[in-house]
């Protein structure tokens, strides 16, 4: 099996690792309460950098929340998929918490997202786990998250990341958990 075999049958495998984690952590919590989003993953920008990397970062995610009784504090499970800055495939999954201030007119969400992924660069494929600090600004059931993503292992550059996220539905009631 060549290398490129090799790296295309663990990215397939990571892939469905992470989508199978997802849903076991997402629903088979006895209460089953909480928020399904839809992330669709966008632009990068690399600063104090001359390399020319792909800002354009095309992708889906889900994130499943779970909210606090206040309704102030939840905690969410995220995985997904994005066209890296060098124009590879990255799955991602993870979990964070975050603390919501406002309303549901408009609202920012402080989180700490604690991200693991499969990072395909120029030379090699390197397997990560990184906290992500994430602002997000929304509207009812819209919101733009910008993230920034710290040097990783090999990966020298830093990055700010933005997505938007659309919230789907509610799977029961908002309660504690």
């Amino acid at each position: 099996m060549s290398d490129m075999d090799v790296t295309s049958f663990r990215f397939i495998t990571l892939r469905r690792q992470a989508f199978r984690i997802f849903c076991i952590l997402a629903f088979t919590s006895p209460a089953h309460a909480g928020e399904v989003a839809l992330q669709i993953n966008g632009l990068s920008y690399h600063p104090h950098t001359s390399v020319k990397y792909n800002d354009k970062n095309d992708g889906l995610g889900l994130q499943y929340s779970k909210f606090a009784s206040d309704g102030g504090s939840y905690q969410f499970l995220a995985a997904g998929w994005l066209k890296n800055s060098v124009g590879h495939p990255l799955p991602y999954a993870g979990a964070g918490l975050a603390k919501r201030f406002g309303g549901e007119h408009l609202y920012t969400d402080l989180s700490l997202f604690i991200f693991g992924g499969s990072y395909h660069g120029y030379q090699r494929t390197i397997h990560f786990i990184a906290p992500l600090p994430v602002l997000s600004i929304g509207s009812g059931p819209v919101a733009v998250n910008f993230m920034y993503v710290p040097k990783i292992a090999d990966v020298r550059d830093p990055a700010y990341f933005v997505q938007l996220k659309i919230i789907l539905g509610n799977l029961g009631q908002r309660t504690a958990w």
